[in-house]
């Protein structure tokens, strides 16, 4: 799952660092989450979603 989100990020051509300000993260976390050393709440993925599906 976090490949194809790492994927989408990508393909949106959004900042991490923006993405994490808008899931009130920090970068830190976020590059966690995508690397799969913690795990994403259900509130954060919809939020994600929610992000990536603007600029798809």
């Amino acid at each position: 799952m976090n490949e194809k989100i790492n994927e989408a990020i990508k393909e949106s051509g959004l900042k991490k660092k923006w993405i994490a300000e808008q899931l009130d993260i920090t970068y830190n976390s976020l590059r966690r989450k995508l690397k799969g050393e913690i795990h994403f709440s259900k509130l954060e993925l919809e939020k994600l979603n929610s992000i990536l599906e603007k600029y798809l």
